[in-house]
């Protein structure tokens, strides 16, 4: 078997997420055979990876990011060279650092991209620093200003919904235990109705497009555009940032 990059997905923040990434893979790779598509690998042990945003909030229990490690380790040890973690709330500092960290302690060669880099850079390539742009995301990102602080650095003007909106709507779309997208597989009629409803609020507060920053919520709306807002998938742009450091050839499009 010749030694060449091997793509490694740090799943289970929520699994379905993972899945989507391999999917989205699959999806922007040039291939007319199965021999063409890319050699990926994933790996989802959600059981060991304690909830991000409960951690961020209240410092409850161990550091995710000791258990993303120890999959990433194992992603490596099984022929992994480059790996993306489709969870946005994961890359808060205090996570991501200590993951970063403890590879660099072990004497790790993975290359680890950051879904949040990608998609700011993304944004700055695609649309004007006078468009606002609204963020959707779990309690964690927000908390940590992961999207708008970056973005607020590239010039952009951010807007996010109030924090009782932001739970009524999107946190309830995530975790409700009846119809919630960490729970319900494929989504549920009335998590993508709060998502959208979500949307159409920050469409109201002047966004002209929206980051759909955690990677459950395209799960719900796929659509790249809706009732003329831009819709900005950062588990995509992980996919497409992933096959251009390992296979740029393979890439279908660039654009999004």
């Amino acid at each position: 078997m010749s030694e060449k990059p091997v793509i490694g997905i740090i799943s289970g923040m929520g699994p379905a997420a993972g899945l989507d990434l391999a999917s989205k893979l699959t999806g922007l790779t040039r291939a007319t055979s199965d021999q063409d598509h890319l050699p990926v690998i994933l790996m989802s042990f959600p059981g060991d990876i304690p909830d991000r945003t409960r951690y961020l909030l209240h410092n409850e229990g161990a550091n995710p990011g000791e258990a993303i490690f120890e999959v990433a380790r194992r992603l490596e040890a099984a022929g992994a060279t480059v790996a993306g973690i489709p969870c946005n709330t994961a890359h808060a500092p205090p996570i991501l650092d200590h993951v970063a960290r403890r590879l660099t302690e072990s004497g790790s060669r993975l290359k680890l991209l950051n879904m949040i880099t990608e998609t700011v850079h993304h944004l700055r390539q695609t649309i004007g620093p006078d468009e606002k742009v609204g963020i959707l995301s779990t309690t964690g990102v927000s908390h940590t200003r992961l999207y708008s602080a970056p973005l607020a650095e590239a010039g952009f003007d951010t807007v996010e919904l109030d924090e009782d909106t932001h739970h009524r709507l999107i946190m309830d779309a995530l975790y409700s235990r009846e119809y919630g997208l960490k729970v319900v597989n494929p989504p549920s009629a009335n998590a993508r109705k709060q998502v959208l409803q979500s949307i159409e609020t920050l469409k109201q507060q002047g966004a002209q497009s929206v980051i759909l920053g955690c990677t459950e919520l395209p799960l719900a709306v796929p659509e790249h555009q809706w009732e003329g807002i831009r819709l900005f998938d950062p588990g995509l742009l992980l996919a497409k940032a992933l096959i251009r450091h390992t296979y740029p050839d393979s890439l279908i499009s660039d654009q999004t």
